[in-house]
């Protein structure tokens, strides 16, 4: 890990029930019900990034454990045929951001970039100024983007590396930036300093850092990109997860490619092959997938049975897999996420089960340390998506509300008054 950023790219993506197929989000409703209204809470004072994190080793004499899962009536979903994935919302580690049914934008956790779009950087929900026709986000290193519903995307924040895609853009942007030659994007993603949308066409461009080959082989003797870049061997595909410093997408017959970052065998190669590929490289062994989730140095993913198999180094665990390998105790999911050392999955009674790293509450337990073997988040049986952060873990829930548990030290949980972690879930406010 030496070197590597630690960033979880942060990513919650909507599970729709509609035709693979399709990109459409079909049955009983588009999205989940909105929340009462779209006010804004009243935003705290903000600690910076870098301000003192909870010592993992400390244990939870602050917290109480978490409560026992609460008796609530039955909750009615669609049936679905498949899952079609739908970026809803997005995050990384110091900034979660909400697409809402309304198409508007909401962010919390730290927003000293200008990635919220606005001045100051508080840590309650506030709506990102300039933005009504969302259709998915993506939250990097200390920026955002934005698929808007005519194709075209939008980012705002820090442009260290060309990450607001637009040549000649300042350093940072709190205003919206639109990205050059993009106007067929379905959904973004974003990852460390760069960011890659899926077109309709079926092929992905990126842009922003290349320091992996993340760009792919059209870039790879560039140091980063401040406009999108095809990536090849990218088309026909359907579904886009970005990680840290990895790219993988989901092919059309349902096979798995990556590219980027190999230090710990993401791509599906063998650690051997290099620390870093800009071909995509299709992953053996992985059929008939319908979601991916790539993370830091490990990626997963889950065919139409449910069954998830993951491979790379999920250092938060411990464990290496040079092959996909699947995860123990989990006989059938409905949607995953890969964080920086950590996973989540929804089952198919709508729970949600995380492994891996638990330093900081984000299995939804306060023990053990970390497990490779899955723990029943408390409270939540509504769970319609799931994502995962560095250390903080969030769940679309059918009510249309968010709830997050983990790591909370610069307000990932929606507020500092949840403390500085919870291992049991916390409703984000309004958004």
């Amino acid at each position: 890990m030496a070197g590597l950023p630690r960033v979880g790219v942060f990513v919650l993506i909507a599970l729709c029930f509609a035709n693979l197929a399709t990109s459409a989000c079909g049955g009983a409703s588009d999205e989940p019900p909105s929340p009462i209204d779209d006010k804004t809470p009243g935003r705290d004072a903000m600690p910076g990034p870098d301000a003192e994190r909870p010592n993992p080793d400390a244990g939870y004499a602050d917290q109480a454990a978490p409560d026992a899962a609460v008796d609530e009536p039955p909750v009615e979903f669609p049936d679905a045929a498949a899952w079609m994935p739908r970026g809803t919302l997005a995050g990384n580690y110091h900034t979660i951001c909400r697409v809402r049914p309304a198409g508007t934008v909401v962010c919390w956790g730290w927003g000293g970039s200008g990635q919220f779009g606005v001045l100051d950087a508080g840590t309650g929900p506030a709506t990102m100024p300039g933005i009504s026709t969302a259709v998915s986000v993506g939250s990097g290193i200390d920026f955002t983007c934005v698929s808007l519903s005519n194709g075209k995307v939008q980012c705002i924040g820090a442009n260290d590396s060309g990450e607001l895609g637009r040549a000649g853009a300042p350093g940072q942007s709190n205003t919206l930036v639109e990205v050059d030659g993009l106007d067929d994007a379905m959904y973004v993603q974003a990852g460390y300093r760069y960011a890659c949308a899926l077109r309709r066409s079926g092929s992905v461009s990126c842009w922003g850092s290349n320091s992996y080959k993340q760009l792919g082989p059209a870039a790879e003797a560039r140091a980063s990109s401040p406009t999108p870049v095809h990536v090849p061997g990218s088309e026909g595909s359907i579904g886009l997860s970005v990680g840290s410093t990895h790219a993988c997408v989901v092919k059309a017959d349902r096979s798995v490619s990556c590219w980027g970052g190999n230090i710990g065998g993401q791509l599906g190669a063998p650690a051997s092959s290099g620390p870093m590929l800009a071909t995509p490289v299709k992953v053996a062994n992985v059929t008939n997938t319908v979601m991916v989730a790539a993370a830091v140095n490990m990626t997963c993913a889950m065919d139409d049975a449910g069954i998830v198999r993951c491979w790379g180094c999920n250092n938060g665990g411990g464990e290496c897999f040079t092959a996909p390998t699947p995860v123990p105790g989990l006989p059938k999911a409905k949607g995953i996420a890969a964080g920086a050392y950590h996973a989540c999955a929804i089952r198919d009674d709508y729970k949600v089960v995380c492994w891996g790293d638990n330093s900081q509450g984000q299995l939804g337990a306060t023990t053990p340390m970390r497990t490779p073997t899955p723990l029943e988040v408390p409270t939540i049986r509504d769970a319609i998506a799931v994502s995962t952060g560095a250390e903080t873990s969030c769940a679309l829930r059918a009510s249309g509300r968010v709830s997050c548990w983990g790591e909370n030290h610069i307000g990932q949980l929606g507020s500092l008054d949840a403390g500085l972690r919870s291992a049991t879930p916390v409703d984000v406010p309004g958004p």
